[in-house]
C-alpha cells in the first residue's frame, strides 16, 4: 500500500466523520431551539389550564303510573327544575288505558252556571297492550277549579278536582 492511498482513505473517512459531526450539531441545535421556544411560550402566559365542567341535577317527577281507569293530575316542573310560577302553569294528566282512541278534556268549574265547562281538549290513540297515556295541558292566566276527563271507547274517567291559582 502506498502512502498516497492511505492518505485518501483517511481523508475520505475524515470527510464522513465531519459530515456526521455537522448533522449531529444541526439536530442538537434544532432540539435546543424547539425547547427554548416552548419555554418562552410557557413564560409568556400561554399555558394550558384546566376546565371544570359541572352538570346541575334536576329532580325528576316521580308520579307513579295510575291503575287502569284512574286519571291523575300533577303540576309539571318548569325547565329549570322548579315548579312553574305565576299564571303560566303546565299540568300532567296520565292514566292507563286499553288500546284504542281516547279523548282528553280539561274542564273548568263555572260558578255562575254551576257546571263544568270544557277549557282544553286533546286526542290520541294506539294499538296493542294497555299502556300509560299522558297529556300536558297548559293553563295561562285563568285561576279556578279544574278537573280532567278521559273518554276511552264507552268509558269516561274523571280526575279529582284541583285548583289553579296565580
Amino acid at each position: 500500500m502506498k502512502s498516497s492511498e492511505g492518505v485518501q482513505i483517511v481523508a475520505a473517512g475524515g470527510a464522513t466523520a465531519l459530515r456526521l459531526l455537522i448533522a449531529t450539531v444541526v439536530v442538537t441545535g434544532a432540539y435546543v431551539g424547539a425547547s427554548k421556544a416552548f419555554d418562552a411560550r410557557a413564560a409568556s402566559g400561554h399555558t394550558a389550564h384546566a376546565v371544570v365542567l359541572s352538570a346541575r341535577s334536576v329532580p325528576l317527577e316521580t308520579t307513579a303510573a295510575p291503575t287502569l281507569g284512574t286519571v291523575t293530575v300533577s303540576r309539571s316542573l318548569a325547565a329549570d327544575g322548579t315548579g312553574a310560577t305565576g299564571c303560566d302553569q303546565t299540568y300532567r294528566a296520565q292514566s292507563v288505558v286499553a288500546a284504542g282512541s281516547y279523548d282528553w278534556r280539561m274542564q273548568r268549574w263555572n260558578s255562575a252556571t254551576g257546571d263544568w265547562q270544557t277549557y282544553l281538549a286533546g286526542t290520541g290513540g294506539f294499538a296493542g297492550q294497555p299502556r300509560t297515556v299522558r297529556w300536558s295541558p297548559r293553563v295561562v292566566g285563568n285561576p279556578g277549579w279544574y278537573r280532567v276527563k278521559l273518554a276511552v271507547a264507552d268509558h269516561t274517567y274523571t280526575s279529582e278536582k284541583f285548583q289553579v291559582s296565580c
